[in-house]
């Protein structure tokens, strides 16, 4: 799960195709293009589900997370919403080199002012 705006292209790619004895192992994936000074690549990779093979059965294989939002970022901070089901996070984090444990950072997005102390915060909301 990611988060992109319009002003980007995505790219399905495939190694191999300039290899003509077909030697390179076939990969898929996926490449994001953006034209700007800045960007912030915000995305959840969430573990869930197991099987057990006493019953053969799949247990708890959807997603909790639904959406992800980057609220904003700048050379001093970044904040993203994370959205699930039951459960929404804020992830603050300081993006300076020098911080500290007792660093105290305030920015402001979209009018909203977001506060910490330390090199992250994280927010549930439920």
């Amino acid at each position: 799960m990611g988060t992109s705006s319009s002003d980007e292209t995505l790219f399905f790619t495939r190694t191999g195709a300039n290899d003509p004895e077909f030697n390179l192992r076939s990969e898929t994936s996926l490449v994001l293009r953006r034209n700007a000074k800045d960007t912030l690549f915000a995305s959840v990779v969430e573990t869930h589900g197991f099987f057990d093979e006493s019953t053969e059965v799949c247990h708890g294989t959807t997603g909790k997370f639904n959406a992800v939002n980057v609220i904003g970022f700048s050379a001093d901070a970044s904040v993203v919403e994370i959205i699930g089901d039951d459960l929404s996070l804020l992830v603050m984090v300081n993006n300076s080199a020098d911080v500290t444990e007792q660093t105290e950072t305030s920015v402001e997005f979209g009018g909203t002012t977001y506060r910490w102390t330390g090199y992250f915060a994280v927010e549930a909301k439920r």
